[in-house]
Order: structure tokens, then C-alpha cells, then sequence
């Protein structure tokens, strides 16, 4: 049990230095920041868009706000990444195995999805010397020509293949 403890831990650290130096590499790059904010709160928009119903539904209207504001909206999460990190002795202390990795499957999720979006702006064409993406500049049609460039369905279907 001890062992399964460690892994867990282990996974969540790695994931987390991963994450935060992906967040800082970008957010050091002149124009990134802006333009990382300017997407993730387009997607944020859109996700409400897309689905009024979740937000219309008393039951569903919290995790719904929850989820396009607070794990996936237009903010600078390095001091939580920073914060978890801290912590991080005192959670491998009083958590058990499960719960570190369910926390680390979170943080390799976040990791992803910042990945994703690095890889969405680059197909946007931002940043580009330094100028950032606008908000106002992302349209529907730009952002699913980016999308489909991207061939993330490609992509995960090579990783799930090279780590089976």
C-alpha cells in the first residue's frame, strides 16, 4: 500500500512540475500571456453558449459555473499549481493513495489541456512577434480551422497506442 502511496505521489509532483513550467515557458514568451487569457476565455464563452442548459438547470447550473470559471476560465493558475505544490508533503502524509491519484489524473488533465491550447494558438498564428491574440480576433470559423488542425484525435490515438 505504501508503494501505491508513493507512485501517486510521485505521478501528482511530476505532473505538477510539468504543468507549471509549461505555464511559466509560455506566460515568459512576450504576447503569450495575453493571448492564452484572450482563448481560454473565448472557450469559457462558447462552453456557456453551448450548453444554456446546464446553466439553466438548477442542479447543474454550479458545476457548470465551476467548470467554465474556476478549472477552465480566463485565469493565471500558477498559484495554485504553486500552492498544491507546497502542500504537497502534508497531502502524501494524510491522503490516501486513491486520492493523491485522483488529484495527480486531475493535474495530468490540466497539463493536457494546457498543451492543447498551446498548440490551438500556435495553429491561430499567436503569438506572433510578440503581439497577442485579441479576444475579438477569435471567431468561430478561425477557431475550428485551428481545432481541426491540430488532429488532436490523431495525436491521442498515437499516444494511447505508444503507452499500451
Amino acid at each position: 500500500m505504501a508503494e501505491k502511496k508513493s507512485r501517486a505521489a510521485a505521478r501528482l509532483e511530476s505532473h505538477l512540475l510539468e504543468v507549471s513550467g509549461r505555464r511559466a515557458r509560455a506566460l515568459a514568451e512576450p504576447g503569450m500571456r495575453k493571448s492564452v487569457m484572450a482563448l481560454r476565455r473565448w472557450q469559457s464563452e462558447r462552453l456557456a453558449r453551448s450548453y444554456p442548459d446546464l446553466l439553466a438547470s438548477r442542479r447543474y447550473n454550479p458545476p457548470a459555473r465551476f467548470f467554465f470559471e474556476e478549472l477552465y476560465g480566463p485565469k493565471d493558475f500558477s498559484r495554485r499549481d504553486a500552492d498544491v505544490r507546497r502542500i504537497l508533503p502534508r497531502l502524501q502524509a494524510l491522503l490516501p493513495a486513491e486520492a493523491l491519484s485522483t488529484i495527480a489524473d486531475a493535474v495530468e488533465l490540466d497539463n493536457l489541456s494546457e498543451s492543447l491550447d498551446a498548440a490551438l494558438l500556435e495553429k491561430l498564428g499567436f503569438p506572433h512577434d510578440g503581439a497577442a491574440l485579441e479576444f475579438a480576433a477569435i471567431t468561430e470559423e478561425a477557431y475550428a480551422r485551428a481545432y481541426r488542425a491540430c488532429a488532436n484525435a490523431r495525436r491521442a490515438r498515437g499516444r494511447s497506442n505508444s503507452s499500451a
